[in-house]
């Protein structure tokens, strides 16, 4: 009898304890698929959460800072924390801000799932490349590599 309550507590726990778990699979599924639509429509926005300048802590941001990617324009707007060798033509202007259409996009697979993304930028001032490393569920680092400042990444996710 011992043995009988003991199997089914076991049996109970693992069935209503996977519940959680099995929903939590299939809303991932269903979140990779949304970003994968996302990356294959070339149609997404990184929603920047965390700048990670070079040679200083990172930065926690509490304002939306984004990057929105299209067919069409890549348009920026992104704090900057870091070394300069030019100084900004106004003060107000020291984040990493253009909209271009001149660019030109590559996307690469990865083997485990997951995307890096090159975007060079034809005429978009000092910023000469972003690099895009998104994971099958949107967790995305970008890299902002620029002409006259030192080079910047950030955390966040894509939608």
């Amino acid at each position: 009898m011992n043995k009988i309550l003991l199997t089914f507590s076991i049996l109970s726990i693992a069935i209503f304890s996977s519940g959680p778990l099995l929903a939590q699979g299939a809303d991932n599924m269903q979140q990779a698929e949304t970003i994968k639509a996302l990356v294959n429509a070339q149609q997404y926005t990184f929603v920047a959460q965390i700048a990670v300048p070079s040679n200083m802590p990172a930065q926690q941001l509490s304002s939306v800072f984004q990057v929105k990617i299209s067919k069409d324009s890549v348009q920026a707007s992104l704090p900057y924390y870091g070394k300069t060798n030019t100084m900004p033509s106004s003060l107000l202007d020291n984040g990493i801000n253009f909209k271009v259409s001149n660019f030109k996009y590559s996307l690469n697979e990865k083997k485990k799932g997951g995307w890096n993304i090159k975007i060079n930028i034809k005429d978009g001032g000092d910023v000469k490349q972003l690099t895009l490393a998104i994971t099958a569920l949107g967790y995305t680092t970008l890299g902002v590599t620029s002409e006259n400042r030192e080079f910047i990444s950030f955390r966040g996710y894509i939608q």
